[in-house]
């Protein structure tokens, strides 16, 4: 079985008592106290540098995701512009459409402008 540290051989040591802080060499057994060993500090080193690693990665990919909302919010803000853009193109062709009508401005030129159609000069000319 192996605890702490996987550097240590656990398994050629007897270790049968408990390490008593205070108690300086002997456990209350009388026999000599085993200290656990901690971690070197090139392990405390490297886990500090995995959890920074961690952190750093870790936070460029929430960086993108916000990236990608905004943008996302952007576009359907875009496409909103868009849509209303091409509403108003459809009312104003609509409204070119009947101001331009041929029959609208004979009436105009007849009626505002007091204008005669000559039919002398009327010529009518046809599609092959």
């Amino acid at each position: 079985m192996r605890q702490g540290n996987i550097a240590v051989d656990w398994s050629q040591k007897n270790v049968s008592s408990v390490y008593m802080p205070g108690v300086k060499g002997k456990t209350a057994a009388g026999e000599k106290a085993v200290a656990i060993p901690s971690l070197t500090l090139r392990e405390k080193l490297f886990y500090i540098a995995m959890i920074v690693m961690f952190v750093i990665v870790s936070s460029s990919i929430i960086y993108r995701y916000s990236l990608i909302s905004q943008y996302n919010y952007e576009i359907q803000k875009t496409n909103h512009h868009i849509a209303q853009m091409e509403e108003s193109n459809r009312t104003l062709q609509i409204k070119i459409d009947e101001l331009s009508s041929r029959d609208r401005i004979v009436q105009i030129a007849k009626n505002d402008l007091g204008m005669v159609e000559n039919e002398a000069s009327v010529k009518i000319l046809s599609r092959p």
